[in-house]
Parts: C-alpha cells; structure tokens; sequence
C-alpha cells in the first residue's frame, strides 16, 4: 500500500539483486519465507515524508546566441 516513490530505488535496487542471487541457488521450499522477507526488508527503506527543499530553485536559462549582436548608440 506504498506508492513507488516513496522507496529509495538505488537501495531497494542493490537489495533485491542481492536477494535474486540467493534464490537462484536456493531450495525452492524456502521461496516464501524469502519473499516474505523481501517484503518487510523493503518495507523498511520507506523515505521519509518530509525531504529537504531545493537550494536554488530550477530556471530556464536563456540560450546563447549563435549570431553576434550589434547594439546601436543612440545619437545625443
């Protein structure tokens, strides 16, 4: 019942490559005792709520231009 961007995916990532190794060699008796285990480790690397905000907020910068520009002086 957790949306999928509430876990950290690098971390759950590493953890379930490391768990699908071990249940490619193992027995297949032990499958759901495993993947009962996988749920409530998963369970435990929810991020927290509250994240930290954005230093600096994200802008659109200009482009460069390709052609340089030619300003023109007022005659006073």
């Amino acid at each position: 019942g957790v949306a999928p961007t509430d876990l950290s995916f690098t971390t759950a990532l590493h953890y379930l490559r490391y768990e699908w190794s071990w249940l490619a060699i193992s027995s297949p008796g032990t499958l759901p005792a495993r993947l009962l285990r996988l749920r409530e480790r998963l369970r435990e690397l929810l991020l927290p709520k509250q994240r930290r905000g954005r230093e600096c907020p994200r802008v659109v910068k200009k482009l460069p231009s390709r052609y340089p520009i030619k300003q023109v002086r007022s005659a006073k």
